[in-house]
């Protein structure tokens, strides 16, 4: 008589909790959008989660972007107590701060900052005014 024995299968332990919400939550923990990019990548399940609309509100509402400085005639960045100071004496320091657009507008003339708002700038190439 011959004995055999049957294995029960191999049974594959998912890395990924059930939850979808627990998914949420975890992803909303993340600080820096890169971070949530590397996860959208990661798994098709991630990706679903984290391009939802609601979700991606959410992230920006509770992770808005930092406040580097302020536009003026100059640029004025921000000061120590402020959370971004670092980051701005960064930029700053780096040279990469140059208003005169040479680098990406057609016209080599300087360009005037007329308004900036919600992480826009509105430029314009006559100094004088709105009007040509």
């Amino acid at each position: 008589m011959t004995l055999v024995l049957k294995l029960a299968p191999k049974r594959t332990r998912s890395l990924v909790p059930a939850s979808d919400d627990v998914l949420r939550k975890i992803f909303l923990l993340l600080d820096s959008p890169v971070d949530l990019v590397r996860a959208c990548v990661a798994s098709s399940t991630f990706h679903r989660i984290i391009t939802d609309q609601r979700f991606l509100h959410r992230f920006h509402v509770l992770h808005p972007p930092p406040l580097l400085g302020i536009i003026s005639y100059i640029f004025l960045p921000a000061e120590p107590p402020h959370l971004s100071a670092v980051a701005a004496r960064e930029l700053v320091g780096a040279g990469t701060i140059d208003f005169s657009c040479r680098s990406f507008l057609p016209n080599p003339r300087p360009w005037y900052v007329r308004d900036s708002r919600d992480g826009r700038t509105l430029l314009s190439e006559n100094s004088k005014g709105y009007g040509m």
